[in-house]
């Protein structure tokens, strides 16, 4: 667990009228202020929307929070953020992971998709063969740019030489790196630990094209 998204609270769905379907995201309803620490701020446009946003917040599951009322300001809500353990980070771990498998299904798909309309017209003669083999390798390189190759970075917390022996913190994937020779990559890892206990991991990876004309940095964090 790192710093929390204020997106994950603004994207909940919202009913304000239990009799019918329409629902509203948190952002058109209320501003979403992080306090600092462990912490969110709510500022609620209306009163009548608040009961509303309490149900919702509650009802997600998946974020584990509860509202609590701002004693001072009856239209702020604050909600304390829990404390990361193992096994939310491992099921934040699990969803990023379902969600890049998703992407990378769907790429594939489209993929498929273009190939078989590209058959068709080499079928159909609607196209020179020099024009769908420039088309093919397009899309071909345009898929394993979006798709790319993937790093597996494991973390750990302990001072012993062996990993087993140490306590597992997750792990995160940096990705994608396009295709390259063997050497141009260059991966750099930074640990960084705050005053709340919270590790932040910053993994970039630098890709250097004849250095002596330019250098090329993609971040991932």
């Amino acid at each position: 667990g790192g710093r929390f998204n204020p997106e994950l609270l603004e994207n909940v769905r919202v009913h304000l009228d239990k009799e019918s379907k329409t629902t509203h995201r948190i952002a058109e309803l209320a501003q979403v202020i992080p306090k600092g620490g462990r912490s969110v701020m709510l500022l609620v446009g209306e009163k009548d929307h608040i009961k509303p946003i309490v149900s919702a917040i509650q009802k997600a599951k998946e974020l584990n929070l509860q509202p609590v009322p701002d004693p001072h300001n009856p239209s702020q809500l604050n909600v304390p953020l829990p404390a990361p353990t193992k096994e939310s980070r491992d099921a934040s771990l699990a969803a990023a992971h379902e969600v890049g498998e998703k992407a990378k299904a769907a790429i594939t798909a489209a993929r498929g998709v273009m190939q078989k309309k590209l058959r068709q017209m080499e079928i159909k003669k609607l196209a020179l063969p020099d024009e769908l083999k420039r088309a093919h390798k397009d899309m071909e390189a345009l898929v394993q740019g979006a798709v790319g190759e993937t790093v597996q970075f494991p973390v750990f917390q302990g001072e012993r030489v062996s990993c087993d022996d140490n306590t597992s913190l997750g792990e995160f994937t940096l990705a994608p790196i396009p295709p390259m020779k063997a050497g141009e990559a260059v991966l750099e890892v930074v640990f960084e630990v705050d005053v709340n206990g919270i590790l932040t991991v910053t993994a970039t990876k630098e890709l250097t094209i004849e250095s002596h004309i330019k250098q090329f940095t993609f971040t991932s964090r």
